[in-house]
């Protein structure tokens, strides 16, 4: 029987448990949903600066699983404003709580140090590079393949999105069943299986939606454990490599209401991981 790995975003977390809250009771609260492990994320807060600092329990330091860059693109509370966005409360908000994104990639190396061993790394590619100049090379350092990045790469297929990946001297990819779904068919899956190190379930976003896809309903649908659900068909075509990826959920509750936020999620996690085990 494989082994399955299925983490937690830090992200998922109630936002103010997420800034005020230290590490380890993110990790508890985490696995008492039933996950695995926890994907760090470079917000604010006190849970980041303990992280960076290595004030964290051995239990905690062990669910550490891997680490993301952190998306925060604005130099200036002004950005979103110059760049038309439609919504640039999420911007500004973002702008006082996470590190900008070249930034944060400082605390993901003192993240990785305070780990004892290279910590595997989701990335955003960048026309410099600078996400791999600024990381360790022995680190398994994936991206999400997106629309934008098939522009910045000049590339129209998966597979010429990932040879041209591998040539830069990325590790291979983290299939994002929201991101990536433009870029990459359920039916094209199939050929990117050997290099997909790591796979995001995104349930219930509306931010950096721009296609409008259902993903409230992709969320009940997991909670539901429905298996005629389009969720359902990508976790089961994601696990035919003969390796699994990593998975990590990044859940936003808010389309389910008021619910319970440790149960909810391990209904999640509980129909995920059997899913991916049939």
């Amino acid at each position: 029987m494989p082994e399955v790995e299925i983490a937690c975003s830090q992200a998922n977390l109630p936002k103010f448990e997420l800034l005020t809250r230290g590490f380890d009771d993110h990790v508890r609260r985490i696995a008492e949903a039933g996950y695995d492990g926890v994907e760090a994320h470079p917000f604010g807060g006190k849970a980041t600066g303990q992280l960076a600092s290595g004030r964290v329990s051995e239990d905690s330091r062990r669910m550490l699983t891997s680490a993301h860059q952190g998306f925060r693109t604005e130099k200036s509370l002004l950005d979103p404003l110059r760049r038309g966005d439609r919504n640039p409360f999420w911007a500004w908000a973002a702008f006082f709580v996470m590190e900008e994104r070249v930034n944060s990639l400082s605390t993901l190396q003192k993240i990785s140090e305070m780990k004892g061993a290279p910590l595997p790394l989701v990335l955003y590619p960048s026309e410099s590079g600078v996400e791999l100049q600024r990381t360790d090379p022995c680190a398994e350092r994936t991206f999400q393949p997106k629309e934008e990045v098939m522009e910045l790469w000049k590339e129209s297929t998966a597979i010429g999105l990932l040879s041209h990946a591998l040539s830069l001297g990325w590790s291979g990819l983290c299939y994002d069943t929201m991101h990536s779904l433009p870029v990459i068919s359920p039916e094209e899956i199939n050929g990117i299986l050997p290099h997909n190190k790591a796979s995001h379930f995104s349930l219930g976003r509306t931010d950096e939606n721009p296609h409008k896809y259902p993903t409230d309903q992709w969320l009940k649908s997991v909670v539901d454990g429905d298996k005629q659900s389009l969720p359902y068909e990508l976790i089961r075509r994601l696990s035919e490599g003969e390796r699994l990826p990593r998975f990590v959920t990044e859940v936003d509750l808010r389309p389910l209401g008021r619910v319970d936020w440790t149960e909810t999620h391990a209904h999640i996690v509980g129909n995920l991981r059997n899913w991916i085990l049939e």
